[in-house]
């Protein structure tokens, strides 16, 4: 890889107007210069297009459009295709980057052999006003399809050259893109997740990944397409992470009702209840 590489921040939009700008002045504002966008649009029906006037003449903001709505898998995937730079990674058009958030991930992608560099984010509101941050991952070397409960994390960036290798994003895919895109990439090298906040996250009630269940239908479907590449049994891979998720609701709940807020929440209620039940009772004679 070249020492100052090209870095093609990939946007798929649709409908997304009425944040897009925020999303692009964010890449604008980088401190890393040495970066190009790929927008496509998978036909919008809203504003956006007016937006993209903006940017006619800034040869780094390159725009391509769907000629029907493709939906995320087609429009992702083909993302990937117009890209020209060593380094990519996806912005959602409703999020936006921290100003350092390419300059961090093209160091450590120069320093690590890594296929895939994510990093924590930011969770905002409508307003991108920061609600709370995500988590602190642990970093030890697990497999991700097998052994991880969590989800990769944005901002997630990665090698062209080794995604170029892969069969490619699956176009059919409505939702849970970004999941089948991390098994591939673990596929071909190190996942490398680091604790700098890099990106925004808007809790947009239009967003596709709010269809938790439909999510979760893609996210399956993911990994047996994952676990027919490396000839493993999705039955067992799925049931596993089912276990690990129920387990981790029952740690929850049990430090929740072993917590001193539970047992004075408790001691101040308790009597309450029990006076309810007999005010009941007495009216009911």
């Amino acid at each position: 890889m070249t020492s100052n590489p090209l870095f093609s921040v990939l946007i798929a939009n649709y409908n997304n107007g009425c944040y897009l700008r925020e999303a692009v002045d964010s890449i604008k504002g980088q401190s890393y210069t040495n970066w190009e966008i790929i927008l496509i649009d998978d036909a919008s029906t809203d504003n956006s297009k007016e937006l993209y006037t903006l940017y006619a003449n800034d040869s780094r903001i390159k725009i391509y459009y769907n000629e029907e709505n493709k939906g995320c898998g087609f429009t992702k995937r083909r993302c990937v295709e117009m890209a020209t730079g060593e380094l990519c990674g996806f912005l959602d058009p409703d999020d936006t980057l921290t100003a350092d958030a390419l300059q961090v991930m093209v160091d450590v992608h120069l320093n690590r052999p890594a296929v895939l560099v994510c990093s924590r984010h930011s969770v905002c509101d409508e307003k991108l006003i920061k609600q709370w941050e995500s988590e602190i991952r642990d970093k030890t070397k697990l497999n991700y399809l097998t052994e991880r409960f969590h989800t990769v994390e944005v901002f997630a960036t990665f090698k062209r050259k080794e995604y170029l290798s892969t069969v490619g994003l699956n176009p059919d895919y409505k939702r849970a893109v970004d999941q089948y895109l991390y098994y591939l990439l673990e596929e071909q090298g190190e996942m490398i997740f680091i604790d700098d906040l890099l990106y925004n996250y808007r809790l947009n009630i239009n967003s596709l990944s709010i269809g938790h269940y439909k999510a979760l239908f893609w996210h399956v479907k993911a990994i047996e397409e994952a676990c027919i590449r490396r000839g493993l049994s999705a039955e067992e891979v799925v049931g596993a992470m089912f276990e690990r998720v129920i387990k981790k609701h029952e740690e929850k709940y049990q430090k929740a009702i072993n917590s001193d807020y539970y047992k004075f929440g408790y001691k101040v209620l308790a009597p309450w209840s029990k006076l309810k039940k007999r005010i009941k009772k007495w009216l009911n004679h």
